[in-house]
Parts: C-alpha cells; sequence; structure tokens
C-alpha cells in the first residue's frame, strides 16, 4: 500500500527547521518518525517551553522510557531478533550480537544524562 502525502502538511527536513518554527506554540505532542526505512516512530511530549538564557540554551530531555535499538537492527522485527539472542547466552547469535552493539544491553534502559548531552551537540 502506498503512503498517502498530507500536501498540507509536508515532510520537512528535521536539520534545516527548530522545532518550535514546525510546531508553533499550540502543538504540545507529535509523532516523529525515524529511520524510514525501519520505521521507528516516537510520541514526543513538549512539557514547557523556556526563553533561552545564559543557562538554559538547548532542548533537555525530562524523562523517557526504554533503550534505543541499535541503528541499522532492522525493524521492530529485527529488534525482536536482536532482543532474542542477547537474551540467551545459548542462543547461536548471542556473542555476535553482543560485540555487534557494543556489549550488554539493557533494552528497559535508558539514560537521561546521556540523552541530554547528545541534545547539546545538536545545537
Amino acid at each position: 500500500m502506498l503512503a498517502q502525502v498530507d500536501l498540507d502538511n509536508p515532510v520537512l527536513e528535521d536539520k534545516r527547521y527548530k522545532l518550535g518554527q514546525v510546531l508553533g506554540e499550540v502543538v504540545r505532542d507529535f509523532r516523529y518518525t525515524y529511520d524510514f526505512g525501519d520505521n521507528w516512530r516516537h510520541t514526543v511530549m513538549v512539557e514547557r517551553t523556556m526563553a533561552a538564557d545564559e543557562i538554559n540554551t538547548w532542548p533537555q530531555c525530562l524523562a523517557g522510557h526504554n533503550a534505543c535499538p541499535p541503528e541499522d537492527v532492522g525493524g521492530i522485527g529485527g529488534y525482536a531478533d536482536f532482543l532474542e539472542a542477547v537474551g540467551d547466552p545459548a542462543h547461536e547469535e548471542y556473542f555476535a550480537m553482543r560485540c555487534w552493539c557494543g556489549g550488554p544491553f539493557d533494552p528497559f534502559g535508558f539514560d537521561i544524562n546521556a540523552t541530554n548531552a547528545a541534545l547539546r551537540k545538536l545545537r
């Protein structure tokens, strides 16, 4: 099935726009698709906006859930296969998958400090 294109709300290249330019003052939550091939969909809620000053110069994450799947894991199906392999030391792909992702992987882990460090690099 072909995706419908919404001409009233075209897809915008995320690196060319600031969030406020796209959302305006009214939108408080939205869905963001990362990697159209793997089709990762994130729901983002804007809790509060603050004027920039000498301390507050970048967006900050206040909370989150779960770890990000490894890059290019293969979408939902590939991620399920990956979790099965890294969760079972007897699995034939256990060591290869742990090596590929850089070591132990906690699918429920969320590191707010790492997330905010990554956000600071985007400015």
